[in-house]
């Protein structure tokens, strides 16, 4: 297979301080760069900008990368104040159940790890913002969603079988990477604009009710296990759309467009709904299994391929809605 605004804190906190990330600097005190590597988008090198007092107010301290550090082990409202960088923690049960705010943050780094952490109120991450990576780890972490808009990078992994749930997540920026680990974490979907979207569902019933849906430049989504992105998958990428779906009953359905369209469905009745490609230019779509893509697939690109297909009922009528280059092999790619 293919494969500097104050943070007002309500109710009991605690708050501590942690390091953040250190990274290599030159004789002057500038960070090192390597001129061949490529470019990556939101790098977090530093050096930041950390008002002592605006962070001090936010319950937090500034480290010597210029992190503006909030650590919270109770129920915390957190915000991270205006033009700084964060680096937050939530630790524990019910750490920063009112909330993380990074609305009007310059980029922030979000841990919440704890059955309910950071769930009554959605993360926001805001558009002023370099970048923002997010983790929601056990239980119901980040139950209200995440949602992030940093201008280069989105990072956001929902790992519990209830995390980010309700109500999903949506991204936008330059490049957003979403994982969803864990029973019907991301229950509510994915929704990602960004220009490159790299979307993973692998849970039981992860992106179940909401399914992926997907624009941009270039988006990969990857349905894995059960009945992950049951409700499908619509990808309206302008140039590539490439779409794994391998569960028992993954991905009700495929809709994608673009310049060119991939997918791969295996196992159980993946894809069930069958695949509807738009792409103008390549629709390459492999069914593998008696009973995967149900008993349609339309191609509209100019080049049509069929691979793997176990499904004749869906691999052989009526692939191709027009006179392009069409053919069906037998070869699993």
């Amino acid at each position: 297979m293919r494969a500097a605004v104050f943070l007002v804190a309500f109710g009991a906190c605690s708050f501590g301080t942690r390091l953040g990330n250190g990274v290599p600097v030159d004789a002057d005190g500038d960070a090192v760069v390597d001129a061949d590597a490529p470019v990556t988008p939101g790098s977090d090198a530093g050096p930041f900008f950390c008002d002592p007092a605006t962070c001090t107010a936010a319950n937090g301290s500034c480290n010597s990368g210029g992190w503006c550090v909030i650590s919270c082990t109770s129920n915390c409202s957190v915000a991270c104040p205006a033009g700084h960088t964060c680096d937050i923690t939530c630790m524990g049960g019910s750490a920063c159940m009112d909330g993380v705010s990074c609305a009007n943050a310059a980029g922030c780094k979000i841990h919440c790890e704890g059955s309910s952490s950071c769930a009554n109120q959605k993360i926001v991450c805001g558009a002023q913002s370099k970048f923002c990576d997010v983790v929601c780890k056990n239980g119901g972490a980040c139950l209200a969603g995440v949602d992030c808009r940093s201008i280069d990078r989105c990072d956001i992994t929902c790992d519990g079988s209830t995390a980010c749930q309700n109500g999903g997540v949506m991204c936008t920026g330059k490049k957003c990477t979403t994982t969803c680990l864990t029973g019907t974490s991301c229950n509510a979907g994915i929704q990602c604009s960004a220009d490159v979207c790299d979307l993973t569902c692998n849970g039981s019933a992860s992106c179940n009710n909401g399914g992926i849906q997907c624009s941009g430049f270039d988006c990969k989504a990857t349905c894995l296990t059960g009945s992950s992105c049951a409700a499908g998958v619509t990808c309206n990428a302008a140039n590539k759309c490439d779409v794994t779906c391998n569960g028992t009953s993954t991905c009700g359905s495929i809709v994608c467009g673009g310049k060119q369209c991939l997918t791969d469905c295996a196992t159980g009745t993946s894809c069930m709904n069958g695949v509807d490609c738009n792409a103008t230019d390549l629709c390459d779509i492999e069914c593998s299994g008696a009973t995967v893509c149900g008993t349609n697939i339309s191609c509209d690109a100019t080049t049509c391929k069929t691979h793997c297909c176990s499904n004749t009922l869906a691999c052989t009528a009526n692939v191709c809605s027009q006179d392009p280059v069409c053919f069906e092999d037998a070869v699993c790619d």
